[in-house]
């Protein structure tokens, strides 16, 4: 089931009669996950990124050109490393990182 992303925040937001701080909001973890597709999509083709699920539910929100691995948690308190043992251990090419609020300025925006 592929996943459904906005491309306009503030529509979403504009629909959702929700135009609170992120850290207010109840939907903040989606919204989140949603501005760090925006950020990738200005750096690489839509069809560049992509995201790993499961029958099992397991899943890992962004895959870049088959290159790179993204997982996105709101809070690094909501890692659970071994949550991710067997896609690392089945895609052992793809470098699997944890983005998270805190430091997603850093990791995404400014990355060159």
């Amino acid at each position: 089931m592929p996943k459904v992303y906005f491309y306009d925040l503030g529509f979403k937001n504009s629909l959702l009669k929700d135009f609170e701080n992120i850290n207010l909001r109840s939907d903040k973890w989606s919204f989140f996950e949603n501005a760090v597709f925006r950020e990738f999509l200005f750096k690489y083709w839509l069809e560049n990124i992509k995201y790993w699920r499961t029958q099992s539910k397991n899943e890992v929100d962004f895959i870049l050109n088959n290159k790179k691995a993204f997982e996105v948690k709101f809070n690094k308190n909501l890692i659970k490393r071994t949550k991710y043992k067997f896609f690392e251990e089945n895609y052992a090419d793809l470098d699997l990182d944890f983005l998270i609020f805190d430091d997603f300025l850093t990791k995404v925006i400014l990355e060159n």
